[in-house]
């Protein structure tokens, strides 16, 4: 298609900030992004009503023009969401929310408040759900939120706090059923494919491409007390972890086998420092359900500050055989084999962790702080500037890049001073 105008006149986007409706420049999607939109609708089963594409828009929109609807999407938005959240799933919420308002055929020219309102917050159930189904934490799911919660309510949409407590009462709590599956939707030639079941199946026995293979349907959670809920969404709330304590053992006072409620105390105690008891939280956890993969990452990322680096990789490869999707887990079991200096297992897993997430800067940084170590100064170089393209101020990668350069061979120093942005 390459580039085109469109004049957008109703939309509803992301964070009801767009200022104007008007002309849209508009753009070929990225692969990426493509992938992103096809796995939302794989997961979903659902078919794709709408065309993606680039655009100079604040953030992202959804919009009809005639009978073409479009989902818009700044670029340079999505990348300095994604490196703020320093989460892949603050993107993901905003491309599942936008495409919730297709699903759900929103009228993009109503003018009542109440009724636009409605339309934002079921998508934003749509999306929480969807992160869910694909194995993001409630925290990943908020990852992006948490910036704007400066924000208020506007005409089209509820203030940040009001739809954070709305998707976290709906995490696990239910799920959407779009029918059975009988199709499933990959990226060919840079457009959504929709591909009968059996056949894209076949098709992919025969090849080595598992993008768009998502994980299993996740167990949902039992009933959860609505006192211990309102608990664990203020805890969720507050900032300072002394409070967010006493939030989570009333959620647990309230239902004493509430996993979240325990997971997330320990997550308040580790920032305190206090890993031991943040240990006993995460293993409370883990039992009461032992298919859940967070919190055996939480509780390998306390033992590994507790210096138990061997007892923390176990941790990390129950949270990886559990959800093998689950990109953390891998970056966090990297980390403490490099600690451990098993260097090629180390690589094995942030190369894992950058193919889950491309935009998470520390797999980046970690690869070429191992290779650093292996004495492959350039190469881990590279790696270390690509880390800072993404994030210029990840400090660890700016002295593992200045270590590399003090050890590089005379030779090999020339034009290795200032990192590659």
């Amino acid at each position: 298609m390459g580039q085109d105008t469109i004049t957008v006149e109703a939309y509803c986007n992301f964070d009801g900030m767009e200022p104007v409706s008007g002309k849209y420049v508009i753009q070929d999607a990225s692969e990426e992004s493509l992938e992103i939109v096809s796995a939302i609708l794989a997961v979903n089963d659902i078919e794709a009503n709408f065309i993606l594409r680039e655009s100079p828009c604040r953030n992202a929109l959804a919009t009809r023009v005639g009978k073409r609807r479009f989902i818009l999407y700044n670029p340079e938005f999505i990348k300095k969401f994604s490196i703020d959240a320093q989460s892949k799933w603050a993107v993901w919420l905003v491309f599942a929310h936008e495409i919730a308002h297709h699903v759900h055929d929103d009228d993009f020219s109503e003018t009542n408040s109440f009724i636009l309102r409605k339309f934002e917050q079921k998508a934003d159930e749509f999306a929480c759900k969807t992160l869910y189904k694909m194995g993001a934490s409630m925290d990943q799911m908020l990852s992006g939120f948490r910036g704007y919660s400066q924000y208020s309510p506007s005409s089209s949409h509820p203030a940040p706090r009001e739809r954070m407590n709305s998707m976290m009462y709906n995490y696990k709590s239910r799920s959407y059923d779009f029918g059975r599956r009988d199709s499933i939707y990959s990226i060919e030639d840079g457009a959504i494919v929709r591909r009968p079941y059996k056949i894209d199946l076949q098709r992919k026995s025969n090849s080595e491409d598992k993008k768009f293979v998502g994980p299993p349907t996740p167990r949902y959670a039992k009933k959860i007390d609505s006192t211990a809920l309102r608990f664990l969404i203020a805890g969720n709330m507050e900032t300072t972890p002394e409070i967010k304590i006493r939030y989570f053992t009333r959620a647990i006072q309230a239902q004493p086998d509430y996993a979240d409620a325990y997971n997330n105390r320990g997550n308040a105690y580790c920032d305190l420092g206090r890993f031991r008891e943040g240990i006993a939280d995460y293993t409370k956890a883990i039992l009461l359900e032992p298919e859940d993969a967070t919190p055996y990452n939480n509780r390998g990322l306390a033992k590994a500050n507790s210096d138990k680096l061997k007892e923390a990789i176990q941790d990390y490869t129950q949270s990886i055989a559990l959800n093998p999707f689950y990109m953390t887990p891998y970056y966090n079991r990297g980390e403490a084999y490099l600690k451990l200096g098993q260097i090629e297992p180390a690589i094995a897993d942030f190369d894992k962790a950058i193919e889950l997430d491309k935009g998470f800067p520390s797999s980046y940084a970690g690869k070429g702080c191992a290779l650093v170590q292996l004495g492959l100064f350039k190469e881990g170089i590279e790696w270390l500037d690509r880390a800072l393209a993404i994030n210029p101020t990840l400090g660890y990668a700016q002295l593992c890049r200045n270590n590399a350069i003090r050890q590089m061979p005379q030779s090999d120093n020339s034009g290795k001073n200032e990192p590659k942005h």
